[in-house]
């Protein structure tokens, strides 16, 4: 096949269709091979290649006649948008480099090749596509046991990868993978155990960390022959992760198949849902309010930045069900900062309420991980919740200064809230 003009083929839309490369009949390991012949000029600086694949393959593509001035780029254009956005190329070969573009345990799907001109030199090509269908298997000999030396997933993870592999049944047999991210995705492992159980466990890494143990645990799952176990992750921000792959049985070999899942994520959406605040019993005691049936208290909640205003209630105790939702355009930033802050309105000042359980703290604010999906008290209160987890923080009723009720412990400062976090799909 030849790209013949210079506009037919320049973008996505309007890729050349190779058609489908692998189809599901393809016997595993079968290699199969595609020549294209292209043209790079000042004129026509890109061509699109359109190609799928019905089942898992790995891809080696080599181009004739490349110069140093052509870039090549895999992509998969994981919602369909006709563009390239943050997280759809896959792998890339650069300019200045000699070696063909590879990657192993490519999912069905549809997939475009880019070969890009970067200067005005005309350049006349053949790629050659090799596809070799089946999941990938790699082999395995002191590869992928040890952490100075994994399994090496490249690029960045977009689409299906899908890999089998076999563990011995000896003490602490186990196989490690390593993937890099560029840009947040949803992910999902699957680990899908053939007869014998088996252990997923997924870490981030953590600088100068030689052995598992040193790096951030992030969730472990198990499987069986019955059950699949699933790692999912609704935005996983950049950097470095393992997975290890581990057999407990000291008497049975294990046959795996491991599918990573991943979705860019370009936007997440925050919602913070207050169920309850009681903030009149708990003013500032260096303001005293005495009027405590009176307040009429307003207050803001600050999330990633952008502030959210509520109130004020006339005369009420306690507001309940209060929602508040919050684009976050930087998906790949691993902490959201997020600050609920009282105050009361009346006549005289401005009190502010101290729903805080901290001493000397007028507000809550705390950190959204979105690795751990946690919350982290930063100012006002301590300690770790899970996301999923309504957060109860009550005061113990006594800031009050005058007119205190003999029962004030039965009327402390408190708020109860909960948050999600998740993409914008």
């Amino acid at each position: 096949m030849t790209a013949q003009t210079m506009t037919t083929y320049n973008s996505l839309r309007t890729a050349l269709d190779l058609g489908q490369i692998v189809s599901q009949k393809t016997i595993d390991g079968t290699v199969i091979d595609r020549f294209v012949d292209g043209s790079i000029t000042s004129q026509n600086r890109v061509d699109y290649y359109r190609f799928v694949l019905e089942k898992p393959a790995s891809l080696h593509v080599e181009g004739q006649n490349f110069t140093r001035h052509v870039h090549l780029r895999l992509i998969h254009d994981a919602k369909a948008k006709n563009h390239i956005a943050n997280g759809d190329v896959i792998v890339e070969r650069t300019p200045d480099s000699e070696v063909a573009l590879h990657i192993e345990g490519l999912g069905a799907g549809v997939y475009y090749l880019e070969v890009t001109g970067i200067n005005q030199t005309t350049s006349n090509y053949t790629l050659k596509l090799s596809a070799t269908a089946g999941a990938a298997r790699p082999v395995v000999s002191q590869l992928g046991n040890t952490l100075s030396n994994p399994i090496i997933i490249t690029g960045q993870l977009n689409g299906l990868r899908v890999f089998e592999n076999l563990l011995n049944g000896v003490p602490n047999a186990m196989h490690i993978y390593q993937f890099t991210l560029s840009q947040a995705v949803e992910l999902t492992a699957t680990l899908n155990s053939i007869k014998t159980p088996g252990e997923l466990q997924l870490y981030r890494a953590v600088l100068g960390g030689t052995q598992l143990r040193h790096h951030e645990a992030i969730a472990s799952i198990g499987s069986n022959g019955n059950a699949p176990g699933k790692i999912t992750r609704d935005i996983l921000v950049p950097g470095t992760y393992y997975l290890q792959v581990v057999n407990p049985s000291m008497s049975y070999s294990l046959g795996y198949g491991l599918e990573l899942k991943a979705v860019p994520v370009l936007r997440a959406r925050m919602r913070v849902h207050i169920h309850e605040i009681r903030a009149l019993a708990a003013f500032d005691p260096r303001v005293p309010f005495t009027n405590w049936h009176e307040a009429d208290f307003f207050g803001t909640v600050i999330i990633d930045g952008y502030t959210h205003n509520f109130g004020p209630f006339a005369d009420r105790d306690i507001v309940t069900n209060l929602n508040f939702s919050q684009v976050v355009f930087n998906c790949n930033q691993r902490f959201i900062r997020v600050k609920i802050e009282v105050n009361d309105e009346d006549n005289s000042s401005h009190d502010r309420a101290d729903i805080a359980p901290d001493l000397g703290v007028q507000f809550l604010r705390f950190d959204y991980d979105t690795v751990q999906q946690e919350i982290i008290g930063v100012d006002g209160f301590r300690g770790n919740y899970s996301h999923d987890s309504v957060v109860d923080l009550r005061g113990t009723g006594n800031d009050w200064i005058r007119d205190k009720p003999r029962n004030a412990s039965s009327y402390p400062a408190a708020i109860r809230f909960e948050i999600s976090y998740a993409p914008v799909l």
